[in-house]
């Protein structure tokens, strides 16, 4: 018995006066935490990508299509044009019911400041059109979109982005065309 005692004497004097390993566990404790913060400022990096890319391809969209109502020169999808300019991070599919394009014609800025806001995809939208609208009309140009975090803090978050343009009636053409 004096022996298991002795032996744990010494092994607890051996503990207290050395530091090997202390390294190993202060490093199992803030890896997570270092982990977690560098994928999410990943995550917010993309999600803030996914936010430009998807402003500057509604904004081209709709000044293309308002400068060409008569769609001679696009033979794309307002959806199709979309993915391309966001490089593919903003898919937008029929399957997909978070991410959608809505566009929406108004006669006068007093029916666009009353009409009723899409905030998803789900949203009744009996005034959508597929195109730019008519001469001298205000089309509202929308994206909405949805952000799934990698980061377990967080779920996800939807975004909406959108364009109003003026048609102007007999525009003319593009420069090139």
């Amino acid at each position: 018995m004096r022996s298991k005692i002795h032996t744990m004497f010494h092994l607890k004097r051996f503990l207290r006066n050395s530091n090997d390993g202390a390294t190993i566990v202060e490093f199992a404790l803030l890896m997570p935490i270092f982990l977690l913060l560098l994928v999410g400022l990943l995550d917010f990096g993309l999600l803030m990508t996914k936010w430009v890319l998807s402003e500057n391809a509604i904004n081209k969209v709709s000044r293309s299509r308002m400068i060409d109502s008569n769609r001679t020169n696009n033979s794309k999808t307002i959806q199709q044009e979309i993915s391309e300019d966001t490089l593919g991070l903003i898919k937008l599919d029929d399957a997909n019911s978070e991410t959608c394009v809505r566009v929406r014609e108004f006669a006068s800025l007093a029916d666009l400041n009353t009409a009723p806001a899409l905030e998803n995809c789900q949203a009744d939208c009996s005034a959508c059109t597929e195109d730019g609208g008519a001469g001298d009309s205000y089309v509202l140009y929308q994206i909405i979109f949805t952000h799934n975090f990698v980061t377990p803090l967080f779920n996800k978050v939807t975004f909406t982005t959108s364009s109003v343009l003026r048609n102007e009636a007999g525009a003319a053409p593009p420069p090139g065309s």
